[in-house]
């Protein structure tokens, strides 16, 4: 994975990073576009399963991912946060952090050497945040962090299959299966806690988009036209765009129609 610089604009032009995982690209695949119209250049570090935080190493599959290491250590030093003007963050957390997403559990560290223990994985994830937040407020830039979307507990390309094939009802088959609000905030409550923690500086942000995804009982998996997600818990780039705008009004207020 490296920084990848599009579109081509002067070297003076105003910056923005993104740097996440697999669930960042709905948002970066827009931002992209939106910053191209403004005249401001996009930098793109996206790593699939490899959670954006400095120094930080990840366990999985019965190993240590050596290139979630390496990303790690050159994506996210201070000197890559000199000269732009917001550092846009988004992740998978419950993946990381928590580890009731997955069959197969994964584990963070702070070294390479990575301790396969909840706790720590919890641990790194705030004290690690933390020294992200330091170096990216250190360089004078702003720091935007993407509360994780809902997940759902059944693949959505399977839902909407079912429902064409078997001609079912899209409303009650959403009433019913689709994830519940509560069970949304409480998985994700830890780490909600940490970032809008963080968010208590005055140059830096987290942008939840729950209340859009979610009704008061349940976070329905899309319309009966079309889903949110990709899968079960990747969203759509299609309601990745609509966010998108969000994170740029939290960037450039001034300059939204």
């Amino acid at each position: 994975p490296a920084y990848t610089r599009s579109p081509v604009l002067p070297a003076g032009a105003r910056t923005v990073l993104g740097i996440g995982d697999c669930h960042a690209t709905p948002y970066f695949s827009e931002l992209d576009s939106i910053f191209a119209d403004m005249g401001v250049r996009m930098l793109v570090s996206v790593q699939g399963g490899c959670p954006p935080l400095p120094d930080v190493s990840l366990w999985y599959r019965q190993e240590v991912d050596s290139t979630c290491t390496r990303r790690n250590s050159y994506a996210l030093t201070p000197d890559a946060f000199e000269g732009v003007d917001a550092v846009v963050v988004a992740a998978r957390w419950s993946f990381y952090v928590t580890g009731d997403f997955v069959t197969q559990p994964a584990y963070m560290d702070t070294s390479v050497d990575v301790s396969r223990d909840r706790a720590r994985s919890q641990e790194v994830f705030g004290s690690q945040l933390r020294e992200l937040q330091n170096r990216v407020e250190g360089a004078g830039a702003q720091l935007v962090l993407i509360q994780q979307p809902p997940y759902q507990n059944f693949w959505t390309e399977d839902v909407y299959a079912r429902i064409a094939l078997a001609d079912l009802d899209f409303n009650e088959i959403n009433a019913t299966y689709a994830v519940e609000r509560a069970e949304h905030d409480a998985r994700s409550a830890i780490i909600e806690d940490e970032l809008d923690d963080l968010a208590r500086s005055d140059n830096t942000v987290a942008l939840s988009f729950a209340d859009e995804l979610c009704g008061p009982v349940r976070c329905p998996f899309g319309t009966a036209e079309i889903s949110n997600y990709k899968d079960h818990d990747h969203l759509s780039v299609r309601i990745g765009a609509e966010f998108a705008k969000q994170i740029v009004a939290a960037i450039y207020p001034d300059e939204q129609s």
